[in-house]
C-alpha cells in the first residue's frame, strides 16, 4: 500500500503537469486524502485506490463510483481530467465558476 498523501501528491502532479488541472489537497482525520478538483468532482484516496463520483446514480438511486488503483496515476489523471472537462461544459454552476476562476480560487491559501 502506498501512503495516501504520497499517492494523492502524485495524482495532483500528473493532473497539473500533464493536463493543466489544479486541485486542492487535504488530509482528513481518517487518513483519507481529498483532492478537490471541480464542483461535484472530489477524488478520495485511501492509499489503495482513487475514487470519485462517476456522475450518475444506480437504478437503486445510489452514487456510482469510478475507481483507479494508486499505481495507475497517469490513467487516473486522464479519466479525472475528462470528467472535469465534461463538468466544465455541463455543470449548472460552470459559468459562475469560470467567471470566478475556480482553479485560481482553489490555489489560494485559506
Amino acid at each position: 500500500m502506498v501512503p495516501a498523501v504520497e499517492a494523492a501528491e502524485a495524482l495532483r502532479g500528473e493532473l497539473s503537469g500533464r493536463h493543466g488541472v489544479s486541485c486542492d489537497l487535504s488530509v482528513e482525520w481518517c487518513g483519507c486524502v481529498l483532492l478537490r478538483v471541480y464542483a461535484d468532482l472530489v477524488v478520495y484516496c485511501d492509499g489503495r485506490v482513487f475514487r470519485w463520483w462517476a456522475g450518475r446514480l444506480s437504478q437503486g438511486g445510489r452514487p456510482v463510483w469510478a475507481f483507479a488503483h494508486v499505481r495507475e496515476v497517469p490513467a487516473a489523471a486522464r479519466r479525472i481530467a475528462r470528467r472535469r472537462a465534461w463538468l466544465r461544459r455541463t455543470h449548472p454552476l460552470a459559468p459562475a465558476l469560470e467567471k470566478e476562476d475556480f482553479d485560481a480560487a482553489l490555489a489560494r491559501p485559506v
